[in-house]
Parts: structure tokens; sequence; C-alpha cells
């Protein structure tokens, strides 16, 4: 769920099994922009900075895949939030500036 400009909640996702959530603020270390709530019973495995680091800085395409799923998510919170649609030259500068976070946050610069 996201909270709009104007004070609405709204649905951003539904996320299946095998999905991920929180992945900006494991990644840029920026605070959340949405509330997760599980509609049944669910398993959940939480990875920290530590846990994914070794990754990041040894296979720096994963941070660019990451950064492609976190552009478009976060594309879907800024509609959602402002009311706007879907950009392709926005999300393209989104992914830029996301993978320069996780390079930045990780120490990969």
């Amino acid at each position: 769920q996201v909270k709009t400009n104007d004070g609405r909640i709204e649905e951003a996702a539904r996320l299946g099994a095998g999905n991920f959530f929180g992945e900006m603020a494991l990644l840029t270390g920026e605070e959340r922009k949405a509330t997760v709530i599980a509609l049944a019973d669910t398993y959940l495995f939480e990875l920290t900075k530590a846990d994914i680091k070794p990754l990041i800085n040894d296979e720096p395409e994963v941070s660019e895949l990451i950064s492609k799923v976190l552009s478009r998510r976060q594309d879907v919170i800024d509609s959602i939030q402002k009311h706007i649609k879907h950009d392709v030259k926005i999300q393209k500068t989104k992914f830029n500036e996301l993978l320069d976070k996780i390079n930045i946050f990780f120490g990969n610069n």
C-alpha cells in the first residue's frame, strides 16, 4: 500500500510466491515508501546489507538487474502518489539514479 499525496491509501501491487519487497531500503538505505500486508500465511526471509554485499560487490550485473526492478516499482509508486502516467524516459533516469545509489551504498564507486 502507498499513501497518495492527498492522503488516500492505494494498492501498489500484489506480490506472489518468489517475489520480494523492501528492496529500496536494503539496497539504497532509503526509508521505506510502502506498507506490505500479507493476505495469506506467508514465509518470509530477511536479507541484510551484510548478506547481499558480497553479491553486489562481486557481480556488478546484479546491481543493474535490481536497478531495473527498483525503477519499475518506484515508477508505480510515483504514479500512484502523483496520479501521473508511466513515462519510459523517467524510468531510465530512475534506473541510473538507483544504480548509482546502490553502488555508493555498497562502496562500489
